[in-house]
């Protein structure tokens, strides 16, 4: 799993921790401080059958529908272009985040999730500025950004009841025995 390189039209996918010193992603880890420019945009997908092609086909199958040997032989691959002519276009939108280094290397981030796109940019944005600590974990799936705090913890449910501090301030768990002791790791 990659950044997008700029020719590739597809959506990325896979993980991205993001902290206010480095970005990280697959087996690379970029430092904030040597980015020198990051911009969003709309990836342009410029279809590889044109309109035209598809006039042609469709014209095709009108003259050679009515033959029998000529008829198969083109009408079959003149329909296979309208085909994917149509599917080309139907093709879902996407949303690119660039990160320019200052070394000239480029990585691109590309989701058909266009809030997800300007959430992410926004929050490299702040974690560039941001004197407190950031932790945030990306996970870009098909059709959508996930965000997630670094910071967040899963517990089972089964094994823990509510978190807590208790009357002196330090952390408490109400474990399901009730009696407020740690549960065992």
């Amino acid at each position: 799993m990659t950044a997008n390189n700029s020719t590739d039209q597809s959506a990325f996918t896979g993980g991205l921790t993001l902290t206010n010193k480095a970005i990280s992603f697959s087996e690379t880890t970029i430092q904030l401080s040597n980015i020198a420019k990051f911009t969003k945009y709309d990836v342009v997908r410029r279809p590889s059958i044109r309109v035209r092609h598809m006039v042609i086909a469709a014209i095709v199958i009108c003259i050679f529908l009515s033959y029998m040997y000529w008829g198969l032989v083109l009408v079959i691959p003149a329909a296979y272009v309208i085909y994917l002519g149509v599917k080309e276009r139907q093709r879902p939108k996407l949303y690119a985040l660039s990160l320019e280094l200052n070394s000239g290397m480029k990585y691109f981030f590309a989701s058909e999730d266009k809030e997800g796109i300007q959430l992410l940019y926004t929050r490299i944005n702040d974690a560039i500025h941001a004197e407190a600590k950031v932790n945030y974990i990306v996970n870009f799936l098909s059709d959508k950004i996930e965000f997630n705090s670094g910071d967040t913890y899963n517990i089972d449910r089964s094994q823990a009841g509510a978190i807590g501090r208790n009357a002196s301030g330090s952390a408490s768990f109400n474990n399901a025995a009730g009696d407020g002791s740690s549960p065992a790791l």
